[in-house]
């Protein structure tokens, strides 16, 4: 089958709606929160996010959580993003956008000499931002606590260091970033910015790494929240259906789905070398890739799929649960990465089984009662989809544990308790230093 553009759906998509649960031995009570939004609000903070925003990827929709959380604590939040990407409302949020006169519309995943050009901007852009306006505190996502740290100067601002991932390891295989010199460098500039932020908010499993590198940092680690999922749920059957249609895929036919970039650390390709096998033991079944962008080779994977694999574009967030719940069987082959995949929280959402490739990574999250780990091979995937996909009653087991786990940890009440928690700690912190 071919790939396929944008789709329109019959039916209305739900927005996700916010838990209002508590969890079981996390004390955050109403009056908490109550009491952390009032001693938080009027706070204004500087969000220093070197990507575009708002986009339909990983980091970007983590932020969007995050400002929404901030948002309802009270906390004023001015973002300095990437000129590329789009507006969105949230009460209590301001975007500007460093660099628009560099007129760069796209920006890759990863490093590359634009996001060198968009980092200078942003550092001139927040040194003017921070002598027009007072801020209580800076938060600076992934490698902007760089451009962060340099624009505060020796204003005793606390920041906070939210860190995605380890950036040395991240360009480990860059030609030039990833040789030895270099990645001397690029450590002492983490440890630098470890050794200098008030705060760590970090990708879950980044947390040990951190402490092992500078032990006084303050770390916490973030768990993002999901939605509301029996609601949701219920009111995804039809437009699942419908996608389903619009895709040419047989009401009977079983899907296997993959959402994300198609980068080579995500192990896309072992997915799909992994198919020819699948399809010999279970003809009806059907791959769906959901997130390619430009410059995949598209057209290679859906010949080497053999008609079994339907590769989609990259689709607004919204419409994600919709492909998850259109889905037998969700699977993350991930080969290699250091921090958490950020898919497994609406994975574990969604209420399906999961295949993933046996790494530290996945283990944060997933365990043998809600998901199936395997080698990361081609033969190992096939063997673990072939032999979930034979036994129905383990499939309801995995799918049913996934979203209680889900349903008892991933509420949104605990995830704006967490963000009140680092930015009291840090503004404490701050106090402290000063």
């Amino acid at each position: 089958m071919s790939s396929r553009g944008n789709h329109e759906f019959m039916g209305e998509i739900p927005a996700p709606a916010p838990r209002r649960k508590q969890v079981p031995g996390l004390e955050i009570t109403a009056e908490d929160q109550d009491s952390s939004a009032s001693s938080l609000a009027g706070t204004r903070v500087l969000y220093i996010v070197p990507q575009p925003f708002f986009d339909d990827r990983g980091s970007p929709i983590a932020v969007l959580q995050v400002v929404r959380a901030m948002s309802e604590l009270g906390i004023q939040v001015d973002m300095m993003a990437f000129p590329s990407g789009r507006d969105v409302d949230v009460k209590n949020l301001r975007v500007f956008r460093a660099g628009e006169s560099l007129r760069i519309k796209s920006i890759p995943i990863g490093f590359s000499m634009k996001k060198v050009l968009l980092d200078f901007a942003s550092f001139f852009a927040l040194r003017a931002r921070l002598r027009k306006e007072e801020y209580s505190c800076i938060h600076a996502l992934e490698d902007g606590i760089y451009v962060g740290l340099a624009a505060r100067g020796k204003r005793k601002i606390p920041i906070i260091y939210d860190m995605h991932s380890c950036i040395p390891e991240q360009l480990l295989t860059h030609s030039v970033l990833g040789t030895r010199p270099f990645q001397w460098i690029l450590e002492k500039f983490e440890r630098y910015a470890l050794r200098h932020a008030t705060v760590v908010s970090c990708s879950v499993g980044l947390k040990d790494y951190i402490k092992e590198k500078i032990p006084d940092t303050p770390v916490a680690e973030w768990t993002f929240s999901n939605p509301d999922n029996d609601e949701v749920a219920r009111q995804l059957d039809e437009p699942a259906a419908a996608l389903r249609a619009e895709l040419g895929i047989p009401p009977d036919a079983r899907v296997i789905l993959y959402a994300g970039n198609f980068k080579e650390y995500q192990g896309v390709d072992i997915l799909v070398d992994s198919m020819s096998t699948v399809q010999q033991a279970h003809p009806d079944v059907q791959l769906v890739l959901l997130g390619s962008s430009i410059g995949d080779n598209v057209d290679e994977i859906t010949r080497r799929g053999k008609g079994a694999i339907i590769v989609c574009p990259r689709q607004p967030h919204d419409l994600v649960p919709v492909y998850l719940h259109m889905a037998q069987v969700l699977v993350s082959p991930r080969v290699s990465g250091d921090n958490l995949p950020l898919k497994l929280f609406e994975y574990l959402a969604a209420g399906k089984p999961i295949v993933a490739t046996d790494n530290k990574h996945h283990r944060l999250v997933l365990q043998e009662d809600r998901a199936v780990f395997c080698d990361s091979t081609a033969e190992g995937l096939a063997a673990a989809m072939s032999q979930l996909l034979d036994d129905p009653a383990k499939m309801q087991l995995l799918g049913t544990a996934a979203r209680a786990y889900s349903d008892q940890k991933l509420g949104w009440r605990n995830f704006v308790g967490s963000v009140s928690e680092i930015y009291t700690t840090a503004l404490q912190q701050s106090a402290k230093e000063i």
